[in-house]
Order: structure tokens, then sequence, then C-alpha cells
């Protein structure tokens, strides 16, 4: 569905795959392979100083894309902010269900980058 969405997908393993948009970098993760009972789409965003007022402003009245600050994996970066979505397969899902979560997702991503790096 990614790729008929036009996105690169790579798939590194039967819970995780790869994509991107625009060059901006996500997973999409499975929970509980082989038979999944929710979908994670995350990326990471490096940030030089403390965000956590600008992920809580950014949160607030949020519940699809939601942000979370953690320490930075690499030794140059102080913070990274990750930006997540979880959906449940509560009660079925069709192909519009992906599609339609697929597209809050990236629409979720675009805004958040326009966030924190100021794109508007």
């Amino acid at each position: 569905m990614l790729q008929d969405l036009g996105f690169r997908a790579k798939t590194l393993d039967s819970s995780f795959i790869e994509s991107a948009s625009d060059g901006m970098a996500w997973k999409v993760e499975l929970s509980l392979v082989p038979s999944a009972t929710a979908i994670r789409f995350s990326a990471d965003l490096a940030v030089a100083a403390d965000p956590i007022d600008s992920v809580n402003d950014f949160n607030c009245g949020r519940s699809l894309v939601v942000a979370a600050c953690k320490p930075g994996f690499d030794p140059g970066l102080a913070w990274v902010i990750e930006i997540s979505m979880l959906r449940v397969f509560e009660g079925g899902v069709s192909t519009a269900h992906v599609v339609s979560w697929i597209e809050s997702w990236v629409a979720g991503l675009e805004a958040a980058v326009a966030n924190f790096f100021d794109f508007y």
C-alpha cells in the first residue's frame, strides 16, 4: 500500500517497514507479528536544544500524531523528538482504514516537521 500511494518502502523484517516522504525517513511497525493487533508509525527528528516546551505545545489538542522527547543517540545531538502514531486493529481493518492511517500519518509528520523547524 505504501508503494501504491507513492512512497518508497523497504521491508526490514516481518514486523518493520521503512519508508520515506520528501526525504524524511520513517518506520512502520506491526505489533505482535505474525497476527498483528496494532500498527505504529514513527520518525525521529534531531534537535539541538531542549524541546520539552515545544513538544508539550505541539501535543496540546492532538490525538493522532504525538511527539515525545528522548535523549539523543548520537554524541553530537542533545535531543531527539520522536513523532509517532498508533492505530489498533480492533473491530477489523480494511484497506481503506490503512490508507487513511497512512495519509493521516504523513500529514501529521509534515505538521510536526513544520512546527519544530519553523517551515510555515
